[in-house]
């Protein structure tokens, strides 16, 4: 998103670095989003289909930016980190 959204811009460095630090927390088996009994057909779907995020970060999710609304909204007021 912060590719995408010039309002982002200015915090792509920090977040590229969280991202990072992150990596270490990388999961060592794929998850889902709060799924506990999911198909096997359903997971071989969802492979298929996961942005190559989600299978980096071994998530088991078809969600994409493209579903994010806000991610293509006209920036309005952005949410800043605490100091």
């Amino acid at each position: 998103m912060a590719e995408r959204r010039s309002v982002f811009r200015p915090r792509r460095d920090d977040l590229r670095r969280l991202e990072h630090s992150l990596e270490r927390s990388s999961l060592a088996r794929e998850v889902t989003y709060a799924q506990r009994e999911m198909s096997e057909r359903m997971r071989a779907w969802l492979r298929d289909n996961r942005s190559p995020a989600a299978e980096h970060w071994n998530l088991l999710t078809d969600l994409k930016l493209e579903h994010l609304p806000h991610a293509e909204a006209n920036p309005g007021t952005v949410a800043q980190p605490p100091p």
